[in-house]
């Protein structure tokens, strides 16, 4: 898999290689421009049990800041882990520019 590199088509530079990883919950903040809301109604109800079950099987994609690492996509995955008692999520860490993210989210 190579590298992608169109960003007029929002996409953007991803060097390859990268590696899962799992992370404390507790280095996670939320990105805090997603364009998507976090809710706790059936759909997380049913996402969490399935968390339970068979734990999280999409990594998170994070990016480092200074106070840990920022979460990129995944926003309603780690709640649900949360939910589910979870103490770490299976992460991608990527290195994005500030501003980036929420093209990434989408």
């Amino acid at each position: 898999m190579g590298a992608v590199k169109q960003r007029k088509n929002k996409e953007i530079y991803i060097k390859d290689n990268k590696t899962i990883k799992e992370l404390r919950l507790a280095k996670l903040k939320p990105f805090p421009g997603h364009p998507y809301k976090v809710r706790d109604d059936e759909g997380m109800d049913a996402l969490v049990e399935s968390v339970r079950e068979h734990g999280v099987m999409v990594p998170l994609i994070v990016r480092p800041i200074d106070t840990g690492f920022e979460i990129v996509s995944g926003h309603r995955r780690a709640h649900a882990a949360m939910k589910a008692g979870l103490k770490t999520v299976p992460v991608i860490e990527i290195e994005l520019y500030k501003g980036r993210g929420r093209r990434c989210s989408r």
